[in-house]
């Protein structure tokens, strides 16, 4: 299985939502093993989260027909902190999902990373400006604030073990469990 985990490349991005995919499954996780017979890749697009489209046919061009892959990325529509499993679905507005979905179609796996924020009685919070216009492009170029930042870090073992059960037992079985 190969996991793309979408952001903006450069250290001026490393800490920001749009990059919680990378953020979530960081770096040095780059592969690990699920079981004698199964690895599962990471790969981190060194495109603008726009362009992640590009990379994703680049790479996917040269592997065998088949190969079951994934995306990881923020997703506005999550409470922060949380995340869901979902395949075949649209982009529901995220630029670099609608980038892939431009050069791949949409029937791949999707590992939503939860970005928005809750009101003390856990109800999403999008980011408005003062005459309630959506602030969605401003928000997710922000750096995550200390707590948030935990709160998606926190994600990692989480995320691991829904890929693991993706390669293991399937897709259907990691949506009932880690949805």
């Amino acid at each position: 299985m190969i996991v793309f985990a979408l952001g903006n490349p450069g250290k001026e991005y490393e800490q920001t939502r749009h990059n919680a995919g990378r953020i979530t499954l960081p770096v040095d996780s780059g592969q690990f093993t699920v079981d004698s017979n199964s690895k599962i890749q990471i790969l981190y697009p060194d495109t603008y989260m726009n362009e992640s489209g590009q990379y994703v046919a680049k790479i996917m061009r040269q592997k065998a027909e088949g190969t079951l892959w994934a995306v990881i990325h923020d997703d506005i529509d999550i409470a922060i902190g949380a995340m869901k499993i979902s395949v075949a679905s649209g982009h529901g507005g995220h630029n670099g999902v609608r980038s892939i979905i431009d050069h791949m179609g949409k029937d791949f796996i999707r590992i939503r990373i939860g970005i928005c924020p809750v009101d003390t009685e856990g109800n999403l919070r999008k980011p408005r400006g003062f005459w309630g216009q959506n602030k969605t492009a401003d928000y997710v170029l922000q750096k995550f604030s200390g707590p948030e930042l935990e709160k998606i870090r926190a994600l990692t073992p989480t995320v691991t073990k829904a890929l693991e059960t993706i390669v293991t037992e399937g897709i259907e079985k990691a949506m009932s469990l880690y949805n």
